[in-house]
């Protein structure tokens, strides 16, 4: 559940995920360009923002591979975070609105 500004990384609390039909999902990733597929977490999954790795969901959380999926259910929980000052330039103005913007990419 964190963004810290500056480090581009986001921390995802993914709740229970569910297919179409109520199945059960569990969030995947890929740091190899999808030749391998791993789990990381239990309810959270941290979110790379560098694109490094790609996301996915199976129907097992022990079988490593991914499940073609028509819709997915899942709820993102995102808390934003300013990084200490000796990260950032504390000289100029920064106008805080509280607004962000989540890009999601599906393929």
């Amino acid at each position: 559940q964190r963004v810290s500004l500056g480090r581009n990384d986001l921390l995802i609390r993914t709740f229970p995920n569910t297919n179409d039909t109520g199945d059960s999902l569990y969030p995947m990733l890929s740091s190899d360009g999808g030749n391998g597929w791993g789990y990381r977490g239990n309810e959270y999954l941290q979110i790379s923002s560098d694109n490094s790795e790609i996301y996915g969901f199976g129907t097992e959380r022990s079988s490593g591979v991914l499940s073609a999926q028509s819709k997915i259910n899942f709820k993102v929980a995102v808390e934003a975070t300013i990084n200490p000052t000796n990260d950032l330039n504390v000289t100029d103005e920064v106008t805080l609105d509280g607004l962000t913007n989540v890009e999601l990419v599906y393929l």
